[in-house]
């Protein structure tokens, strides 16, 4: 998956942007299962545009480094695994980077998830919910230190590995911009708004932004940048309660 823009052509996306200043959000989310996805063939088989069910916070430093964290959804299991993604890294499925991945987390079930910058750098993602194997109650985080390019990493162009990343992910909110983030992620350069996949009824409520956990605050319009559901309404369909509750369907 390629980080989300209306630009780079990867597929129909609901995104909430937060204004700058803020280290912390947090929402409960419900994950919905197979009876409200389809992403495959009639046969089972991916589709050539990789459609692919996401659903997850983050956003930018003061100084870029794009973040994605939250669930990514498999179509084979009909369950949903927690990442954390940064610009330059890849993808993090487990405790940090190169761990095992975590145990996927249960559909049809609501989780909270939690997004903070802990130190200068230092991002984590937090999910608490039912794991799909069991149904048992877990919390699992995800942290990853981006100060610096890893060093040996097909995400990273030669002459960057190992640099300082100049992020600028501040812990007490400066230049940071939060988001949330509904989309169905496609292959770059393969956007295909008419393959008959869909999501419906990912809810998003009880959403919370700070400057710090300890400072968070219902999300509001007076804390919000920017509203999009890219390509338009008709397939990124909302059903608006108020800046923290809604719920987003996509309908391909």
């Amino acid at each position: 998956m390629a980080f989300l823009s209306e630009k780079n052509n990867t597929g129909p996306f609901r995104r909430v942007l937060s204004k700058t200043g803020f280290a912390y959000e947090s929402a409960d989310i419900y994950l919905p299962g197979r009876q409200n996805i389809t992403t495959l063939t009639p046969d089972g088989d991916q589709k050539p545009s990789g459609d692919t069910v996401y659903v997850y916070m983050g956003g930018r430093g003061g100084n870029g480094g794009e973040v994605d964290a939250g669930f990514q959804y498999s179509s084979t299991y009909d369950n949903w695994s927690l990442f954390l993604a940064v610009s330059g890294f890849g993808f993090t499925y487990g405790p940090q980077p190169g761990a095992s991945a975590y145990e996927r987390f249960a559909s049809e079930r609501t989780v909270k998830l939690e997004f903070e910058v802990i130190d200068r750098d230092l991002l984590e993602v937090k999910a608490t919910g039912a794991i799909a194997s069991t149904g048992d109650l877990v919390a699992y985080e995800i942290r990853v230190d981006v100060s610096k390019y890893p060093t040996s990493n097909s995400n990273v162009e030669a002459d960057s590995a190992g640099k300082p990343t100049k992020f600028h992910w501040n812990p007490e909110g400066g230049g940071n911009r939060l988001k949330r983030v509904t989309s169905i992620g496609q292959h770059q350069g393969v956007q295909d708004f008419h393959t008959g996949s869909f999501v419906q009824e990912v809810r998003w409520e009880n959403c919370m932004i700070g400057a710090s956990k300890a400072a968070a605050m219902p999300w509001t319009a007076s804390n919000t940048g920017s509203f999009v559901s890219y390509p338009n309404s008709d397939i990124v369909v909302v059903e608006f309660f108020s800046q923290s509750s809604e719920i987003v369907s996509i309908d391909l």
